[in-house]
């Protein structure tokens, strides 16, 4: 990057410096000319340099494949006027359309020498006048020459000094004050189609010369305003350019410019102050008018470019207490401006102080004023605002309010509007009378507008309302959570609004539309927006100041535009700072005599807004390098890219010497038989962009420059050509095919042949292995039928058991009853009764535990006789076991419970979960005393069952729950618990069970308790 640096004297400029660390081939600056494509062309004594006002690009000998690098300088042919550079021997460097090449047949045409008759080798200097015409300087004469013919032929006295090519400043006028009979050829300069000389080389006084004769002139304008020009006129010294007949004047640090009136006067405009020439060796300039930049070129210290702002910056150098950071601001009349501050600002100085002259210590509140159309101005004082007369620096009168206010605006009447932070919103009217929440917005009030008597505008921190102020109703519009900014009605039932961080927005016919951003996005966070005489938007915000057209606004709001052009300007255009400030009301100024004041974080921005000029994009664009996979490629308008390329690298450039950030290339490409819209990409910031690879075909790349407002651009198109690669042709694709069908059938038969010998393999393994298995299916059938046999040999056992054990024992169950009532009539309370009792209560329990067992046993051995699964009554079997077991619950005090949930089925085995309860109910009842039993089914979150068997007992010990909550898999069997020792059989009847029927158990036990889930899905 160029550095930058800031005049002291002045800030009317800024001043970039460029060297050979930011492109320049040297630092000896020989010649500065503008070409046909709008570049500045710099002649070093190390070659030729191309600024596009950005960039500088070098073109070494290497690149023009000349003999050398150094330079003479710049000309134009005196036959054509085409720009060329000259090199040291005389080679001819012809510079068109942004390009550069060394014409090896050209030489420097001299054909004044053919029509004066004069020797080949006479010195000589030729000086551009008008098209086709020019003047001479020979040896003793000067001569005006009209295409192929001499006009006139003037001699003139003095020894004749020749200097073709800039060198060290000031060389000639040594020369010239050491013999003032010295005629210098670099003193001759044409304006207005005349030919003048300047005197001795420095001073005001010219000789100007006619085919009549020749009269002296003096130099008039604003030069003879410098307050140098009384004293030291005598150092005027004079500077041109012959490639674009300009001539300029520097006295002291002071740059003018010449021009020639239509009387052949010479008078002088300010260009530059404050620059010291000198100092830097500046030996030649050009000013670029378009642009308002002035190239200066350097002996030995490079390029400077000073472009002229059309920025001033107001700041207070007095009071630091604000530390310039400004908000609020309202014009007067006498053409300055009033800021809370306590300033009266006019002509860029600070006027009046008020805080001083009204002895007020600190300053007003800084965000929100008002001037009425009395000509006093409101002020927000904390929770007051302060009516102050501008021109007697007097307090008229105060009013307070309960709440701070946050906004004041004076709409179509002359009463005041105040809005607070709480939403509500107070009327001053012109008398004085203060009227409390008019309107109530729920939300903090930041600006306030009018569009048309009666229709009140609020913005708010959550969005855009509404008033009648006819109905005294209230709207909400829209913006629901935005934070608006300000708001401006350019017409009635137009209204543009800011917001910070959601952009532009405009409501129009109704319908709030967003507008389109820039590109970096920094007018999603706008503060203000102000509109010129000419209809242009001025638009600032936390990074720089935004120009639009307002028609292009509304054309894109309405969809007939498909974006916006905007203008950008930044510290590069003059500001001291990119943030502007906002959130505040007004929140800008239009001053008297047209100029516009915009509040920043370091000063008031002051511009003529009709001054400010506008970038020159209209210069052509020229794609200036192509380069495929890295390798550069001659610039052309088709292109043919290889199959198999990965990438196109497109540079591009153009010359702007404004701010770059205003250059928006994009591009698109599309098949060339299948046209369409397309989607436009934007370049990258150094004005390039790169393609990869697409499908083989013909396609149109379309690259475009936009150039200004109204949607126009600049465009190029480059045909592009991508082959088809030979595998994907035609004749592959059949040779291919060809031979695909040739290995198909090899293949085949190949697999063909090793299927048949894996078949004949395989049979042989199969007969055996057949051997094999019709062994061990005799094994199993005699397995098989030993173990029917065990099974039959079981059953017997299991209906031996039934019918010789379990029948005795029923039997004696029934008649123990009978005994011990008949022996209780007898003898109640006798020995013999409780035996009988308690031996009816064993044989009752021996027969439960038989039976159970042999359930278990049948379930295990016969689990297709009679056991399927079928939707069992959950409840219906804890009810009846509760019955069974309530007399032995009586015994030992307890009292046995079930829940009431509701009818609650489950598919299993009935009697396999009959064992199961049955036998947790009996484990519960031997470790339960005096306490209660709980009995549940119920359903789960997923239709899952849930039975539940809870006691208070004294709990299980820790080794039976771990074993039971174990769940036992082929894969976990190692990982299973030791059987505990004092495990009863019933429970271990209902871990087999559940494991069996894939009921999840879950046991909790402690000290106060067990609880037993059965989990059923």
């Amino acid at each position: 990057m160029p550095l930058t640096v800031r005049a002291q004297e002045t800030a009317h400029y800024s001043v970039r410096h460029y060297t050979d660390e930011n492109g320049l081939p040297q630092n000896s600056i020989k010649g500065l000319a503008v070409g046909s494509g709008g570049f500045l062309w710099v002649a070093t004594e190390a070659g030729l340099a191309r600024f596009d006002g950005q960039r500088i690009q070098a073109f070494s000998k290497d690149i023009l494949k000349t003999r050398s690098d150094r330079l003479f300088g710049l000309s134009r042919m005196v036959q054509g006027g085409a720009l060329v550079g000259i090199t040291e021997h005389g080679e001819i460097l012809r510079i068109h359309a942004g390009k550069v090449r060394y014409d090896s047949a050209t030489v420097i045409d001299r054909p004044f020498i053919r029509l004066l008759r004069l020797p080949e080798k006479t010195l000589a200097a030729a000086i551009p006048a008008s098209s086709g015409r020019y003047f001479v300087f020979l040896p003793g004469k000067v001569a005006l020459i009209d295409k192929e013919k001499v006009l006139y032929q003037r001699g003139i006295s003095g020894k004749s000094y020749f200097e073709p090519f800039p060198s060290e400043p000031n060389m000639r006028n040594r020369v010239i004050r050491q013999n003032r009979k010295v005629v210098c050829s670099d003193n001759f300069f044409s304006l207005g189609g005349e030919l003048y000389y300047h005197l001795y080389g420095e001073g005001d006084q010219f000789l100007r010369f006619r085919s009549d004769g020749q009269e002296q002139k003096q130099l008039l304008g604003a030069i003879r305003q410098d307050p140098l020009f009384a004293r030291q006129k005598e150092k005027i010294r004079l500077f041109q350019n012959r490639c674009h007949g300009q001539v300029f004047a520097v006295l002291g640090n002071n740059l003018y410019r010449v021009i020639a009136e239509k009387d052949g006067s010479l008078t002088t405009q300010i260009l530059i102050s404050g620059f010291d020439m000198e100092e830097h060796l500046i030996s030649t300039m050009l000013y670029d008018e378009a642009s308002r930049v002035v190239f200066l070129g350097s002996f030995s210290k490079g390029l400077f470019v000073l472009r002229q702002n059309s920025f001033q910056t107001f700041l207070d150098t007095v009071n630091k207490d604000f530390h310039n950071v400004f908000y609020a601001q309202v014009p007067l009349k006498n053409g300055g401006i009033m800021i809370p501050e306590g300033l009266i600002v006019k002509e860029n100085r600070v006027e009046t102080r008020l805080l001083e002259k009204l002895k007020v210590k600190g300053a007003f509140g800084r965000f929100n004023m008002v001037k009425a159309r009395d000509g006093n101005v409101w002020i927000q004082d904390g929770r007051s605002i302060v009516r102050v007369d501008p021109a007697s620096g007097s307090i008229r009168s105060m009013v307070t309010f309960r709440d701070a206010p946050a906004n004041l605006y004076q709409g179509f009447d002359d009463g005041i509007w105040l809005g607070f932070r709480t939403g509500k919103v107070g009327y001053i009217s012109a008398k004085g009378i203060y009227r409390d929440s008019v309107f109530s917005t729920g939300a903090q009030i930041g600006f306030q507008c009018q569009d048309i008597p009666g229709r009140h505008w609020f913005g708010t921190t959550r969005g855009l309302f509404v008033a009648s102020l006819a109905r005294r109703k209230l709207a909400f519009v829209g913006l629901e959570g935005a934070v608006i900014r300000s708001l401006y009605a350019s017409a009635p039932g137009v209204l543009w609004i800011t917001t910070y961080g959601d952009g532009i927005y405009l409501f129009h016919n109704g319908h709030l539309r967003r507008i389109q951003s820039d590109t970096d996005g920094f007018l999603n966070h706008a503060h203000c927006i102000a509109e010129d005489r000419n209809g242009d938007f001025w638009i600032s915000t936390n990074k720089g100041l935004f120009r639009a057209h307002k028609a292009d606004m509304l054309a894109y709001a309405e969809g007939r535009a498909s974006s916006v052009f905007y203008v950008y300007y930044n510290r590069s255009d003059g500001f001291i700072t990119n943030e502007f400030n906002g959130g505040c009301q007004p929140c800008m100024a239009k001053l008297a005599d047209g100029r516009f004041s915009f509040p920043s974080i370091n000063g008031l921005v002051w511009f003529r807004p009709e001054s400010v000029p506008i970038p020159d994009l209209s210069s052509p664009f020229f794609i200036d390098h192509i380069s495929i996979d890295g390798a550069d490629q001659p610039v052309a308008d088709s292109l043919r890219l290889p199959s198999d390329y990965q990438y196109v690298n497109f540079g591009l450039t153009t010359p702007l010497f404004h701010n770059g950030e205003n250059l928006l290339f994009q591009y698109r490409i599309q098949k060339r038989d299948e046209p369409g819209e397309g989607r436009w990409i934007k370049a990258d910031p150094d004005q390039s962009f790169r393609l990869y690879t697409f499908a083989p075909g013909d396609y149109v790349l379309t690259i475009q420059k936009v150039t200004g407002f109204q949607g126009k651009y600049l465009e190029k198109k480059i045909f592009i050509h991508i082959p088809t690669p030979w595998y994907l042709s035609a004749w592959f694709w059949l040779a291919a095919l060809l031979m695909l069908v040739v290995l198909i059938r090899a293949y085949i038969h190949w697999r063909f042949l090793r299927l048949k010998r894996q078949n004949e393999a395989l049979r042989e393994k199969v007969d055996e292995r057949t051997r094999h298995l019709s062994r061990a299916l005799d094994d199993v059938r005699k397995a098989d039928a030993a173990l029917e046999t065990q099974l039959q040999i079981q059953l017997r056992i299991i209906s031996a058991l039934n019918h010789d054990l379990l029948t005795p024992l029923r039997f004696l169950n029934k008649t123990l009853p009978v005994f011990v009532d008949r022996v209780n009539n007898a003898k109640p309370d006798s020995l013999t009764a409780q035996i009988g009792l308690r031996l009816r209560q064993s044989t009752g329990k021996v027969v439960d535990f038989a039976d159970n067992l042999l359930k278990f046993t049948k379930a295990t051995y016969l689990q297709n006789d009679g056991l399927l699964s079928d939707d069992v009554e959950v409840r219906t079997i804890l009810r009846a076991k509760a019955i069974f077991f309530e007399e032995i619950a009586e015994e030992s005090q307890t009292r046995i419970v079930v829940l009431d949930h509701g009818p609650v089925k489950v598919a299993t085995r009935e009697q396999m979960l009959e064992i199961v309860i049955h036998n947790l109910i009996d484990n519960a009842l031997k470790h339960t005393y005096g306490s209660t039993l709980t009995l549940q089914a119920m359903y789960g979150p997923n239709r899952d069952v849930l039975i539940t068997v809870a006691d208070t007992g004294s709990g299980m010990p820790a080794e039976i729950v771990e074993w039971l909550n174990f769940r036992f898999s082929e894969q976990n069997e190692n990982l299973a618990p030791r059987v505990p020792v004092n495990l009863g059989l019933g429970l271990i009847i209902v871990k087999e069970i559940t494991d069996l029927l894939g009921v999840r158990l879950e046991v909790v036990s402690g000290s106060d308790g067990t609880i037993v889930t059965l989990w059923l899905t």
